[in-house]
């Protein structure tokens, strides 16, 4: 599994130009690429420029999403700001309130926010809630959201209800359509196709790979039971 990223690691490829590591045919090679939230500015505008047409005319075609995810992302680093220095934060971008946040800020100082949920079972079906992060938690979570943008990460469905709530299946609205899925999911490390966590999209609760074991038992599968790998749980029978 991918080793987590430091806070200063997650902050630069938020705010600034940084290298990654690209697949060739010929090997690997390594490029420069914008900060993430600049990237994203970018995909807001097919082409990935910005504005409107001059003199007036028609306006380039939005990616909504993109807008969204700006907008969020800009609010909950103004609320981390703000609660860092009591004041009102200066006219800026998502950057920069990013970066000021960050050096005045340790990666384990915890953060309440308000972050959007949605739930067909509820109304509204669109609601805040209320969750607790570190900043480190939080600067990761703006990375991960800003990767799955442009590259969503692969998931398998487990076919059983969350043994934390209860919950079967979960509502969401997705292009405007309700589709149902099964609440409980396995994520995919990018990069090695292995299983980095399992989810439930109903209560939020999250099983690592290390207790994967312990969530297998809980969904009635034995270590030995060749089915825990059909629902996605990695269970290794020779494991300790």
């Amino acid at each position: 599994m991918t080793e987590p990223k430091t806070f200063n690691v997650l902050i630069s490829e938020l705010t600034q130009d940084h290298p990654v590591i690209l697949e060739r045919d010929a090997g690997t090679a390594v490029a420069t690429v914008p900060g993430l939230l600049e990237q994203l500015r970018a995909a807001i505008f097919s082409g990935g420029e910005g504005g409107g047409a001059i003199g007036g005319g028609p306006k380039l075609p939005m990616d909504a999403a993109a807008v969204d995810l700006l907008e969020e992302i800009t609010d909950q680093a103004t609320a981390v700001l703000a609660a860092r220095t009591n004041t009102p934060t200066p006219y800026g971008t998502a950057e920069h309130y990013v970066r000021l946040w960050a050096g005045q800020t340790d990666d384990l100082t915890a953060y309440v926010l308000e972050v959007k949920a949605t739930n067909l079972d509820r109304v509204p079906a669109v609601y805040l809630e209320r969750r607790e992060y570190s900043a480190v938690q939080l600067a990761a979570e703006w990375v991960r959201r800003i990767e799955d943008f442009f590259n969503p990460a692969k998931t398998r469905e487990i076919p059983n209800a969350c043994p934390e709530c209860g919950e079967r299946y979960v509502l969401r609205v997705v292009d405007g359509e309700e589709k149902r899925s099964s609440t409980l999911k396995i994520t995919l490390d990018r990069e090695t196709g292995r299983s980095v966590g399992a989810k439930c999209g109903a209560c939020k609760f999250l099983w690592l790979p290390e207790e994967f074991v312990e969530l297998a038992a809980r969904l009635g599968y034995s270590a030995a039971d060749d089915g825990a790998e059909d629902v996605g749980v990695e269970v290794e029978a020779k494991s300790g």
